[in-house]
């Protein structure tokens, strides 16, 4: 391989890892925020949502989420 493609590669990789360094508590708050928009429609179970964030082989986030529910709110339609 020639030292360009090394170098280019070894940025890369540089660069992804600092991409997926998240500060403290960016999960938890995540967390909270994505409960209250979602116990607007529906009853959350309690701490039953879970979140991770990775980042991809093209570099971008991949964002997961997952909450567990009692119930659906029915909601009034607007038109």
């Amino acid at each position: 391989m020639k030292k360009g493609k090394e170098g280019v590669l070894r940025l890369k990789g540089v660069l992804m890892r600092d991409k997926s360094q998240l500060t403290d508590g960016f999960s938890e708050l995540l967390e909270r925020d994505l409960a209250l928009v979602l116990n607007e429609y529906m009853e959350l179970k309690e701490g039953e949502i879970r979140c991770s964030i990775s980042v991809g082989e093209s570099g971008d986030y991949e964002v997961r989420m997952q909450a567990n529910a009692t119930r659906l709110k029915n909601l009034p339609i607007i038109i």
